[in-house]
C-alpha cells in the first residue's frame, strides 16, 4: 500500500486578497477592504521589528474608493516639501509608475493612501506581480513585492 501523508492531499491554497467588509452603522452602507501583505520583509533597526508590507484597497459609501500603502512595523516618511511623497510601484513587468501619496487625517505615520487610487486599482485588476518601494523613515526605500496567483478581483 501506499503511503500518503495529508500534506500531499490537500490541495494549495490559492494566494488572493483577503476581504472583509463591515456595515457602517450610520448608513447601513457596506465598506470593503481588500488586503494583500508582501511576499518579502525587511529587517529595521531598533525599536522597530521585522517588517512587511501591505496594500490595501478600501470602499466606503462616503469617500469612494482609496488604495492605502502600509507597513507593519515603522514609519513610511516622505513629505511635500522635499518632494519625496511618493511610493513607486511595478506591475508585472511594466515600467515603474511614481504615486503620490497624501498622509492620513489622523497623522498615522505607518500608512499613506496613493492620490491616483483608481489607476493603481485599474493595474491591480491585471497584475499578478507587484513590486511596491516605500521611503522607511532612516529605512531608505525597500522594495516590497507582492504576488497573487489571480489578478484583482473586486467583489461587493
Amino acid at each position: 500500500p501506499l503511503n500518503h501523508s495529508p500534506e500531499q492531499t490537500l490541495p494549495r491554497t490559492k494566494k488572493t486578497l483577503e476581504f472583509s467588509s463591515k456595515t457602517n452603522e450610520m448608513t447601513d452602507s457596506k465598506d470593503i477592504w481588500a488586503s494583500l501583505t508582501s511576499d518579502n520583509t525587511i529587517e529595521q533597526d531598533f525599536p522597530y521589528s521585522t517588517t512587511s508590507g501591505v496594500i490595501t484597497i478600501r470602499h466606503m459609501k462616503k469617500y469612494g474608493y482609496d488604495v492605502l500603502i502600509s507597513i507593519t512595523s515603522g514609519q513610511i516618511h516622505g513629505n511635500e516639501y522635499d518632494d519625496d511623497n511618493y511610493v513607486m510601484a511595478r506591475f508585472g513587468n511594466n515600467k515603474p509608475i511614481k504615486y503620490w501619496f497624501d498622509e492620513p487625517a489622523d497623522n498615522s505615520s505607518d500608512v499613506v493612501f496613493i492620490r491616483k487610487a483608481s489607476d493603481f486599482i485599474r493595474r491591480c485588476k491585471k497584475a499578478k506581480a507587484i513590486k511596491v518601494e516605500i521611503p522607511i523613515y532612516q529605512g531608505g526605500r525597500p522594495i516590497f513585492e507582492f504576488s497573487v496567483d489571480e489578478p484583482l478581483k473586486w467583489t461587493e
